[in-house]
């Protein structure tokens, strides 16, 4: 009993833990190759295109840089907006971030698309698609 009680403390408290603390040591061209991955299953998933209208990738360009300069994240991001009507944001390893139409389309102003957006920055600066894949398959 108390070696299953082991097992099941490490699986939820070690496991965690040794991911969070690897993640920063993942050199980021080996992050970013996984993010390559990652982002063809979410692009298939969502049947995902990215929307492309000049005035509107223009806007997202100026508030995406706004953002950047202030996060300073550690890693370059590539960030897009996607042609889904899913109504969510989601940040990928190797610093990718979508923002989904659905969602820009719900927000009321831009206020609230930059704070989502900055949410996701943060994701891309703390490395967290690396810690939840080393969470998954470690």
């Amino acid at each position: 009993m108390s070696g299953a009680a082991s097992i099941v403390t490490v699986a939820v408290v070690g496991i965690p833990f040794i991911a969070d603390r690897l993640a920063p040591f993942v050199p980021v061209a080996l992050e970013q190759r996984i993010g390559e991955a990652v982002d063809k299953q979410v692009r298939t998933i969502f049947d995902a295109t990215a929307c492309e209208s000049p005035e509107g990738s223009k806007a997202f360009a100026k508030m995406m840089s706004a953002i950047s300069a202030a996060g300073n994240p550690s890693i370059p991001v590539d960030a897009k907006v996607i042609r889904s009507g899913v109504r969510n944001a989601i940040a990928l390893p190797g610093g990718k971030a979508y923002l989904f139409r659905g969602l820009l389309e719900k927000a009321e102003n831009p206020d609230e698309i930059a704070g989502v957006l900055a949410h996701e920055l943060g994701h891309v600066k703390n490395r967290d698609g690396m810690r939840q894949i080393g969470r998954a398959h470690v």
